[in-house]
């Protein structure tokens, strides 16, 4: 098993207490849970499960909580579906401190739904 990314995040320059940044400054949680679905990170019980939480915060502590324990692929699905959908699923002040994330270069096309 490899190092969670989201984990190890809290220990890297550019993003201090990722975990608590991302609960707090996620957005848009239909697409984000939706393109989570579309790649095969969470299966139907799970957007059942997600789609039943009452608030907001509820949604991304568990979108987050799950991804980390579902391990390092799932947490770099997750970075880079925020990454390329940012401006719909971020809040302004995140979206420097996403691109500090590497992505693959073959990654940097992946098939996201963008949301309305």
């Amino acid at each position: 098993a490899g190092v969670n990314v989201i984990s190890e995040m809290e220990h890297g320059k550019c993003s201090p207490n990722a975990r608590k940044k991302l609960v707090t400054h996620m957005k848009n949680f239909p697409l984000i849970i939706e393109n989570l679905y579309q790649q095969n990170v969470f299966n139907d019980y799970e957007v059942d499960a997600l789609k039943a939480e009452r608030t907001e915060f509820d949604k991304a502590r568990c979108i987050l909580d799950w991804v980390i324990n579902k391990g390092e692929m799932a947490s770099y699905e997750l970075l880079r579906i925020l990454d390329v959908t940012k401006k719909r699923t971020l809040d302004p002040g995140l979206h420097y401190w996403i691109s500090c994330f590497s992505f693959r270069v073959e990654d940097t096309e992946p098939s996201y739904l963008f949301g309305e």
